[in-house]
């Protein structure tokens, strides 16, 4: 008969006001970040604001109900807000002067938690405690297992309203690593809306281009944000055997692309047979098809986004967006100017893991113009990045970039050549005026032509 771990809970068992009690000034104490975000303790620790000072919250893509404290406190007097990757909602909060982003590539999670991070107290949603002791961590995991074995404190806040996630590593938490439990009301967990946004033109153009180099067997990956979603969908109608799925986010279309019989995973080396990803954000029928789905296995971010591991599954083919590239090919995802849009996350990874893999590919998408907020349109492909933009992927790392105009691979040519396959994919209104700087760079030659 196995061992009953209820008194445990039970000793362990705490309010969300008791819980919050045990901040002090000075500390550290990071939030999961998604659905994995502490409602009841964020809410419990706002109403101690006053007597707290110096308080640093650490999260990551903050999506609505806002966390009470940073609301609370907007002029950064007693708690200010540290992000490891921003969301719109984040954005808004540095734009008011509380937010700071904290870089770093996402495979490398661990050591950043076990070697950098102060980390006083950790409070993360899961599920709750099953007859084993252990407590689901849901579709949010990524690294919290790290930041667990890390902090000094460890509360879970459960919520049986999320997802079980089956995984292969880090997707769960036995009691004896948890300190204190708060049981909460079981929120709605955090979901995008079932009505996906209509792909544009240029989307469409785009998605063309990359469904060209899709082909029985290829190992898909799929990066954040609607276009890349649409990518799957797009895929969805194609007629392809023996596709896989390892990715650093299980997206909306992966459900149909599985059930489309096109995805066994079978010519995969990792995790044959599963399809693999770190975390998801999606729609609540997303959630509700990985719930106990043993086709499935989450891993820790440590693991699932090592370029190593993307690498030993064959023909990896590697979506991503990104926001501008200049004409050396540096590629900005994350940030541009001053603003911090998003982060680095795992692109850097699985551009790197793609190109590794055997027959593996990676493609950086963008479309060839933008709208500021006055709805000015400018190029997103520039002469050179703007003052404070921050090179996510590096011009050596970069394989394929991808716009309504075209696709070019870069990788081995000289910058003349780089210069003018950039030029080639720009939109047309602003061609004269990149190759005119070019030739200021003196990575423009008299040969050079764009078709």
């Amino acid at each position: 008969m196995g061992r009953s771990y209820q008194e445990e809970y039970k000793s362990k068992l705490v309010t969300a006001d008791q819980a919050a009690a045990m901040v002090k000034n000075g500390d550290w104490v990071h939030y999961c970040h998604l659905s994995g975000k502490p409602i009841e303790f964020d809410e419990a620790l706002a109403k101690r604001t006053n007597e707290l000072f110096d308080v640093n919250l650490k999260g990551a893509v903050t999506i609505a109900p806002a966390p009470k404290t940073i609301m609370g406190d907007l002029k950064q007097e007693h708690f200010t807000w540290n992000a490891s990757n921003f969301s719109a909602m984040d954005r808004k909060f540095q734009e008011l002067g509380n937010a700071y982003y904290i870089p770093w590539n996402f495979h490398d999670a661990h050591r950043y938690v076990m070697e950098t991070f102060v980390m006083d107290i950790y409070v993360t949603q899961a599920r709750p405690m099953d007859e084993h002791g252990y407590f689901n961590l849901s579709v949010q995991a990524c690294f919290a297992i790290d930041e667990i074995e890390k902090a000094k404190i460890v509360i879970i806040e459960t919520n049986d309203k999320l997802p079980h996630a089956l995984g292969g590593y880090g997707e769960c938490v036995h009691i004896s690593k948890v300190d204190y439990i708060i049981e909460g009301p079981n929120h709605v967990p955090v979901t995008l809306p079932e009505q996906s946004p209509e792909a544009t033109t240029e989307e469409r153009k785009i998605a063309e281009y990359i469904l060209d180099e899709v082909e029985d067997g290829c190992c898909i990956q799929l990066g954040i944000g609607a276009f890349p979603n649409y990518i799957g969908t797009v895929i969805c109608e194609g007629d392809f055997k023996h596709l896989g799925i390892h990715s650093e986010m299980f997206a909306d279309c992966y459900p149909h692309l599985i059930e489309t019989g096109m995805v066994d995973n079978s010519n995969k080396t990792f995790m044959r047979n599963k399809s693999v990803y770190a975390f998801a954000l999606g729609k609540q029928s997303t959630y509700d098809y990985i719930h106990f789905n043993p086709g499935l296995a989450m891993y820790d971010v440590s693991w699932c986004n090592r370029p190593d591991i993307i690498a030993s599954n064959p023909k990896v083919r590697s979506v991503n967006n990104c926001v501008g590239i200049d004409l050396y090919a540096q590629v900005a995802s994350e940030s541009w100017g001053f603003r911090q849009i998003s982060g680095t996350g795992g692109a850097a990874d699985f551009v790197r893991g793609a190109y590794d893999s055997e027959g593996g590919k990676s493609y950086l998408c963008m479309t060839s113009t933008k709208k500021d907020k006055e709805g000015n349109t400018f190029s997103s492909i520039v002469p050179t990045l703007p003052a404070g933009t921050i090179v996510t992927i590096p011009r050596y790392q970069v394989q394929y970039i991808v716009t309504e105009y075209g696709k070019i691979g870069i990788k081995g040519y000289s910058t003349w050549q780089v210069a003018e396959k950039m030029i080639s994919i720009a939109h047309p209104d602003f061609r004269d005026d990149l190759v005119k700087e070019a030739q200021k760079m003196n990575i423009w030659r008299r040969s050079n032509k764009i078709v």
